[in-house]
């Protein structure tokens, strides 16, 4: 056990650096006169442990932020001021779900839709598409806060209106 816990400390602090490098894992190895394979093997016993907690923190923030939508005016309405009291702690839990998918997203230097994807089936973007990838994150970053803000926005206006309640 204590033995996997450093594997898994070397496996994280090898690919931090390398990413933060921006070095492929060929690059890598050049440099330390290893193989490609060497330094993916050091890297692939992480890669398993942060998918499955990037799976985990990603479902477990989507319930939370949809159940923080939705939750909002019926809280209101049926508590009053009190709702808001628990809606706070419903969507500080979320944030704290968000930040912790973030931190898995940002030690692993995935960020746009295709990068987590390929991450999630255990893969690695060639060099071309890495470069694709990091032109496309600032409008996609755009994109999503602004989508998911006018999703929120009409999703808590059409609950408005179901309760009765005018915004």
């Amino acid at each position: 056990m204590e033995n996997d816990i450093k594997e898994m400390k070397i496996g994280s602090q090898i690919r931090k650096y390398r990413n933060n490098m921006e070095l492929s894992q060929e690059q890598l190895a050049g440099k330390i006169y290893v193989s490609r394979q060497t330094v993916s093997n050091w890297e692939e016993h992480i890669k398993e442990t942060e998918i499955r907690k990037l799976d985990k923190y990603g479902k477990v923030y989507t319930m939370l932020l949809i159940t923080s939508i939705i939750s909002f005016i019926p809280l209101y309405k049926w508590l009053g001021n009190y709702g808001f009291i628990l809606w706070g702690i419903i969507y500080m839990v979320t944030m704290f779900f968000a930040l912790k998918t973030e931190k898995v997203k940002k030690d692993n230097n995935i960020h746009t839709f295709k990068e987590i994807v390929a991450f999630e089936e255990g893969k690695n973007l060639d060099e071309i598409e890495k470069i694709q990838e990091k032109a496309k994150r600032p409008y996609q970053t755009f994109l999503c806060f602004t989508i998911s803000g006018g999703i929120a926005l009409a999703v808590l206006l059409l609950m408005g209106w179901i309760m009765g309640i005018v915004l």
